[in-house]
């Protein structure tokens, strides 16, 4: 038996927990780091899915693995689309003028 199965699952599995750790950090540099560990982990689920299609051999519990990581990357990709620093905020000073403004 290969040594190339546990090395995968290795891999997912720290992949996983390097995304989960960024989703405790709201700022810009901890969601970007998500999104790009979770892209990453796409881009080796093709890889791996195209091995998978060369010897007809298709694996689905890779392929479950391969759908948890897409939505995950999803998720991430949003979760950086919704930057927290831009949107309607009311200022101290503009508070009692009860006037919005974009920052």
């Amino acid at each position: 038996m290969s040594d190339q199965p546990i090395v995968v699952v290795a891999l997912a599995a720290i992949a996983y927990v390097l995304v989960l750790g960024t989703v405790f950090h709201d700022g810009r540099r901890a969601r970007a780091a998500g999104a790009a560990i979770a892209l990453v982990g796409v881009l080796f689920g093709v890889y791996l899915l195209g091995a998978q299609l060369a010897s007809d051999a298709l694996c689905p519990w890779c392929l479950a693995t391969d759908l948890v990581l897409d939505a995950l990357a999803v998720a991430c990709l949003l979760r950086v689309a919704g930057n927290p620093y831009v949107g309607l905020r009311i200022a101290r000073d503009d508070a009692h003028r009860d006037r919005l403004y974009r920052r």
